[in-house]
């Protein structure tokens, strides 16, 4: 993973950074917003560990995945999914950062 200039590069793919956004994880269930229509990765980074599921009405619970503290983390997703996440124990702060693939044409030597 090479992250320079708001562009990660998996690959051979290329991802450019649309959204960033932090939450703060108190009490509750917390479900984003839907992904913008052109995201197509999602970051994750948490201080502190959290439970996530990503869907159409995704609900955050006990059997969801773990994000561990301070863990970074990447996934595919479609766009118009939301997130739902709820803290494990203590309150923290996550950021999510949006990305959308990048299209470009390649120019021959020629």
């Amino acid at each position: 993973m090479n992250l320079a200039n708001n562009i990660l590069k998996l690959r051979d793919e290329e991802y450019q950074v649309l959204k960033t956004s932090c939450y703060t994880t108190a009490g509750g269930v917390l479900i984003t917003d839907p992904f913008d229509e052109n995201t197509a990765m999602v970051k994750l980074y948490s201080l502190v560990p959290i439970y996530y599921e990503f869907g159409e009405n995704p609900l955050a619970n006990l059997e969801s995945q773990i994000l561990p503290e301070r863990s970074v983390k990447l996934f595919a997703v479609s766009p118009g999914s939301r997130l739902s996440l709820m803290r494990v124990q203590e309150t923290g702060l996550l950021n999510i950062v949006e990305y959308a693939h990048v299209s470009y044409e390649r120019k021959m030597p020629f």
